[in-house]
């Protein structure tokens, strides 16, 4: 389930936390609780739901609440994987699942990506939120305006990831473990030995572990012992789940079980990047940076 805990734990902007539920029984006329997410006052953040996985149940509703947004979409008319959604919130964003049909359900699992970002000015102009005085005058002062309108900003993730993320390295880790309940198997145990370098975690996948295995996986971060949980069941009947998790110090990822499980698959990607100075005025690391990059940057148009 998606929380404001997990936003408050977002560090590197943007970020895409990916979030895991499994639903033993849903009975008939009733929601499914806990919600995947349910989140009420966004703290000068934005949170995005970009892809969502889950069966294609007929009698089965996803309803979606992004601010004033309503969208409610019976999942017998989608396909099973994950799927392009694009939900924006800035105050609330909930995600619920309803079974409107006439049986129990059992045995339901639902995965999303979620992005969390500080928005730029230029995301603000776009989407007509609020700027504030401060924003305002650096709007001004840059001639933000026309370049929104004229569809050249913001810059899209796409193109973000490709020009501020330089890769060094990269490589798909992997395990096979046999399982032991109440046992913690340290699967990646990652230490940055430069500093003007950065680990970032960009997929996970497990694709044989059965729902009643209850398998978790841990993400540690950066001396943040509990960053992200992922219950690996919700991704059996998926290819992979996206994630962007950056680490300037140490990247760690353990896994757990309900109950002995033998031969289970863990596999994730890990790139090596440099830390640009881009990078660095973004996440408020600039040092002695000029003014005009930390500016331009916090506007948007860097």
């Amino acid at each position: 389930m998606l929380t404001l805990s997990n936003l408050n734990r977002v560090r590197y902007y943007p970020e895409i936390i990916p979030d895991t539920n499994l639903y033993p029984l849903i009975a008939p006329g009733t929601i499914a609780a806990p919600a995947p997410a349910d989140i009420r006052g966004i703290p000068d953040l934005s949170v995005k739901a970009i892809d969502l996985s889950f069966p294609a149940i007929a009698g089965m509703d996803l309803e979606i609440k992004a601010d004033g947004v309503i969208d409610r979409i019976p999942l017998g008319s989608q396909l099973p994987g994950f799927g392009n959604f694009a939900y924006t919130a800035k105050n609330v964003l909930g995600v619920n699942l309803l079974n409107i049909g006439v049986a129990p359900v059992n045995n339901f699992y639902f995965a999303a990506q979620y992005m969390v970002t500080k928005p730029t000015i230029t995301e603000k102009l776009l989407r007509k939120w609020a700027l504030t005085p401060d924003e305002k005058t650096l709007a001004d002062e840059l001639g933000i305006y026309e370049t929104v309108e004229k569809g050249i900003r913001p810059i899209t993730w796409e193109y973000m990831k490709d020009r501020e993320y330089q890769v060094l390295g990269e490589r798909v880790y992997g395990s096979s473990l046999d399982l032991v309940p109440g046992t913690e198997y340290t699967v990646l145990d990652l230490k940055a030995a430069n500093p003007d370098e950065l680990y970032i975690l960009d997929w996970i996948t497990s694709p044989n572990i059965d729902f009643d295995d209850d398998v978790t996986l841990t993400v540690k971060r950066d001396g943040d012992s509990g960053y992200l949980t992922i219950r690996l069941a919700a991704l059996a009947n998926a290819n992979a789940i996206n994630c962007w998790i950056p680490a300037l110090q140490e990247l760690i990822i353990t896994v757990t079980s309900a109950r002995p499980v033998v031969g289970a698959s863990v596999l994730f990607n890990v790139k090596k990047v440099k830390l640009t100075n881009i990078l660095k005025a973004r996440w408020g690391i600039a040092g002695n940076m000029p003014g005009d990059v930390i500016k331009k940057v916090r506007a948007g148009i860097l």
